[in-house]
C-alpha cells in the first residue's frame, strides 16, 4: 500500500497527525519563544594571545616573550595546533583547539591560567592579553570615506558617521583604521 492510497483512506488519521504538528510547531515558536539571531555568534575554535613588548626586537620577543608562553601552552590538553609570530613589539600566538573537545570553554580557560601563570617576562612587557575568536570580532559592516575633500573635512565626517553609527541598537563598537593623527610642526625662527 502507497503512502498516497494510505492517506485517502485514513484522512482522519493524517488530518489530526497535521493538526497536531501545526499546534506543536506553534507551541515551540510561541511559548518556548525560540532564540533566533539574524547574525549568530559562532565560535571559531581559535585563541589568539597577543603581548605587546614596546621596542623590542622580534628576535629578543621571541626569546623572552613568545618561547615562555608557549612552553607553558604545551601541557594544556584539547590544543590541536599552535603557531606563533614574533614581531617587532609584539608577540602573537595562534592556537587552534581540537574540534573533537567537549567543553571548549575549559580549554579556553585553561589557557588564559596557563598565560597568567607565565612569570619570567620582561617588566616593560604588557599583560598577554587572550582572546577566543567568534564572528562577533569580525566586522559585519566596512565602509570606506573618501573624496575630493581635505583630511580634516573626511576626519570629520568619519566621526560623525562614527557617532551615529554607534547609536543603532545592536552596534557593539565602531573602530578607524586609516587613521593619521594631528600633527603639529614648529618651525623657530633662528
Amino acid at each position: 500500500m502507497k503512502i498516497s492510497e494510505f492517506s485517502v483512506k485514513h484522512s482522519l488519521l493524517v488530518n489530526l497527525i497535521s493538526v497536531f504538528i501545526l499546534n506543536a510547531g506553534f507551541y515551540t515558536l510561541f511559548i518556548y519563544q525560540i532564540k533566533r539571531e539574524a547574525f549568530p555568534e559562532v565560535s571559531f575554535d581559535m585563541v589568539v594571545v597577543n603581548t605587546v613588548y614596546p621596542g623590542s626586537p622580534p628576535e629578543e620577543i621571541e626569546k623572552l616573550v613568545t618561547v615562555p608562553i608557549e612552553k607553558e601552552l604545551k601541557g594544556i590538553d584539547g590544543i590541536e595546533e599552535m603557531s606563533s609570530a614574533s614581531l617587532e613589539n609584539a608577540s602573537n600566538i595562534l592556537i587552534k583547539i581540537n574540534q573533537d573537545v567537549k567543553d571548549k570553554g575549559k580549554v579556553v580557560d585553561d589557557i588564559k591560567q596557563a598565560v597568567d601563570r607565565v612569570q619570567d617576562l620582561p617588566a616593560e612587557a604588557e599583560e598577554p592579553l587572550v582572546t577566543e575568536i567568534t564572528s562577533g570580532e569580525i566586522p559585519v559592516l566596512q565602509v570606506a570615506l573618501s573624496g575630493d575633500l581635505s583630511e580634516e573635512k573626511l576626519q570629520e565626517y568619519a566621526e560623525q558617521l562614527g557617532d551615529i553609527l554607534e547609536d543603532i541598537p545592536g552596534v557593539s563598537s565602531v573602530s578607524r583604521k586609516g587613521w593619521r593623527d594631528r600633527e603639529v610642526w614648529v618651525e623657530v625662527d633662528p
